[in-house]
């Protein structure tokens, strides 16, 4: 995870913890993609649960990955992406 990722998932999670701190039925549900599951990582207190019907789409090799990575590494790759969009 980038390091904006990581800030982004340490102030979710205060977030809920604070939103739901009276809650005592809550669940984490998640996609089963890497970058959600690490993203709902710090929060604590609640069950998590991964649904694949969450999932966006298979970002295949690239799962994990920030955009940045991919256009460095995959440069190819890097300029199809969101141009599947506009071929259906």
């Amino acid at each position: 995870m980038v390091e904006a990722g990581e800030l982004y998932s340490k102030k979710l999670a205060k977030f809920v913890g604070k939103r739901l701190k009276s809650e005592w039925a809550a669940s984490i549900w998640t996609s089963t993609l890497q970058r959600t599951i690490l993203t709902a990582t710090p929060i604590i207190g609640f069950p998590k649960i991964q649904w694949r019907a969450l999932d966006e789409i298979n970002a295949g090799v690239c799962d994990g990955m920030a955009y940045a990575e991919i256009k460095k590494n995959m440069p190819e790759e890097y300029e199809y992406i969101g141009t599947e969009i506009l071929m259906e």
